[in-house]
């Protein structure tokens, strides 16, 4: 799965891939995004634990200019509309505290995390300024897992009222 959202992210003009894990909560999509082995795989399995759907993780397949993840698969019900980004990198003692970033410093996050970047340099920068325009983006570095996932929650829970 993640292969073929790859390759059409690669390959289609109407799409970009991330990697990245997408969670829904409430109406509300969430990208959840950090650096190579930075652990999106063990937070998004804790959220998972606690009640949260997961949409999709590691390559992420994107529509261009709809802010919502693209599915491939037919079966799949569509992913609400995306509400919010989070840049998540695991630090042995990060503490939680999201800090609201500009749109200039999300694109370049969201940009840096589209394995495309070298080929597709000019659009996917364009598109993740489209992006990073329209949901907030939050960066915070993270304690592990199980800490993390219900600092989390109740962030989102609060912001997306």
């Amino acid at each position: 799965r993640q292969e073929l959202n790859l390759l059409v992210g690669l390959s289609s003009p109407g799409h970009f891939v991330l990697r990245a894990g997408v969670l829904q909560l409430a109406q509300r999509s969430i990208l959840v995004l950090s650096p190579p082995q930075g652990g999106i795989s063990t937070l998004i399995e804790d959220l998972r634990k606690r009640g949260l759907t997961c949409k999709d993780e590691g390559h992420v397949l994107l529509r261009r200019r709809q802010a919502r993840l693209h599915s491939l698969w037919r079966n799949e019900p569509e992913c609400p509309e995306l509400g919010a980004a989070f840049w998540l990198p695991y630090r042995r003692t990060g503490r939680f505290r999201p800090k609201l970033q500009p749109p200039g410093a999300s694109a370049l996050r969201l940009f840096a995390q589209a394995p495309g970047a070298a080929l597709q340099a000019s659009m996917i920068l364009a598109e993740a300024a489209w992006w990073a325009s329209r949901i907030p983006c939050w960066d915070s570095p993270r304690p592990e897992a199980g800490r993390a996932a219900p600092q989390l929650i109740h962030f989102l829970e609060r912001q997306l009222d």
